[in-house]
């Protein structure tokens, strides 16, 4: 019976599916996610500060990121959220070869979000990449906590299903929504 929309962040603009209460949105959200594509630059952090904002109800946020922008702008976010009393939920999606790479020569990698691509020599990366990976991650897990943010690292190989399961049922477990000072 909850209204549920769609909200996608792009290079362009953002673009909406608004919230309804009617049994034919859940397909149509469906529907939109089966058709995206990720390309390019986003605006995910204006566009979740936009969100914040635009929401009059309290309402259950749920981001679905790559997370490729700065651990402080999210902070920003997902507080600004908070403060305007949503739930907040991050997937993090991320690609085994990003925690692992598979790399046995040297490799071009596109810059992030549009940066320039660079030449690089696993060797030569392979403990300090590691590591920064770790870091990362870390830091985005802390984050989350601080902020009351229910936070899940979904990896691309990973069923859709199978991601939902385990997400409904910790926060079934958890009484619903995370606990923010007795909210």
């Amino acid at each position: 019976g909850d209204a549920a929309g769609l909200l996608v962040a792009s290079e362009q603009a953002a673009e909406m599916l608004p919230p309804k209460r009617q049994p034919a949105q859940a397909q149509r959200l469906l529907t939109e996610l089966a058709g995206l594509q990720p390309d390019g630059t986003t605006t995910m952090v204006q566009t979740l500060h936009d969100l914040a904002e635009s929401i009059r109800e309290s309402a259950l946020v749920t981001i679905l990121s790559d997370c490729l922008f700065e651990p402080s702008e999210l902070r920003s976010a997902v507080e600004h959220l908070n403060y305007r009393n949503h739930d907040v939920s991050l997937f993090h999606v991320m690609d085994e070869e990003e925690l692992q790479p598979s790399w046995n020569r040297p490799v071009r990698l596109d810059g992030m979000e549009g940066e320039e691509s660079m030449l690089i020599d696993p060797d030569e990366i392979a403990s300090g990449y590691e590591y920064a990976v770790r870091e990362y991650l870390e830091e985005i897990e802390s984050l989350c906590h601080e902020a009351a943010v229910d936070y899940q690292r979904v990896m691309t190989s990973q069923s859709t299903e199978s991601t939902l399961r385990e997400f409904l049922s910790r926060r079934s477990a958890a009484g619903g929504a995370q606990s923010r000072g007795g909210r």
